[in-house]
């Protein structure tokens, strides 16, 4: 605000601007003013904001630094530094069974192996399907990821799917990167499954484990249905089947 003073003289009316000392801007222009109220308040640069303090005096708040956001804190306006949000934080597998038996399961049976995700991160990004061929590698394989509850009971919906894979290699690991966007929450649960379009394949598993679901009777289809309505099959024979997956927090 600039105020004048103003007195009478012989060649009439004269105004002087009034200091800031006392209650002016000492300037005759509002910009000039402004900047002369802002000098008045400390060094200023470029970036610099003013506010109200708990004393409703106007104060000048320092610019931020790169990537900090002006937030509030309750009740004063302050510089915090701005998380870059969900970030990839991890890689990992879930666990083989050991390799010690190959079983044909053909084009009638779906082989499937449960797996539960860690809570390290808050979500989860399936990015690749294994499996190992055995003795006789034929047709092509069709995987995916069934989501199941913690319990990995049945009739379960389709969360993400592999595109479908040439059997190639005997006695060998052999992957799909090729999967279908999905996202998952840490803990949550679900079966990895494959399907042979041959009855002559052979996959590479484990005998003399636990009795736990490891097929489901189904016929080999490249297009899998969206929810899997048939009951597993027990079995002590698990097939070799893992996923690689991202974490991110």
């Amino acid at each position: 605000m600039t105020r004048f003073l103003f007195g009478s003289s012989a060649g009439g009316h004269v105004a002087t601007p009034v200091t800031i000392a006392n209650g002016g801007t000492g300037q005759t222009s509002a910009q000039a003013a402004l900047d002369a109220l802002a000098a008045a308040s400390g060094s200023l640069v470029r970036g610099d904001i003013f506010i109200v303090d708990s004393s409703t005096n106007v104060i000048r708040l320092a610019r931020g630094s790169d990537n900090q956001m002006l937030r509030m804190n309750g009740s004063d306006p302050n510089w915090e530094t701005v998380s870059s949000g969900i970030t990839e934080s991890s890689e990992a597998s879930t666990t083989a069974v050991t390799d010690n038996a190959e079983n044909a399961y053909g084009t009638a049976n779906m082989f499937i192996q449960p797996f539960t995700l860690p809570t390290d991160d808050k979500l989860y990004v399936i990015s690749n399907i294994t499996w190992k061929n055995g003795s006789v590698a034929d047709g092509d394989i069709m995987c995916g990821c069934w989501s199941t509850n913690a319990n990995h009971e049945d009739r379960a919906p389709l969360a993400c799917l592999g595109r479908r894979t040439t059997a190639s290699g005997t006695d060998t690991t052999q992957s799909c990167g090729a999967v279908s966007p999905n996202l998952w929450r840490g803990g949550d649960a679900g079966f990895i499954f494959g399907h042979c379009s041959s009855n002559s394949h052979m996959i590479r598993g484990q005998t003399g484990l636990s009795n736990e679901r490891a097929t489901i009777s189904t016929s080999y289809t490249t297009d899998p249905p969206t929810f899997m309505n048939t009951n597993a099959t027990l079995s002590t024979a698990h097939p070799y089947l893992t996923i690689s997956y991202y974490g991110y927090s």
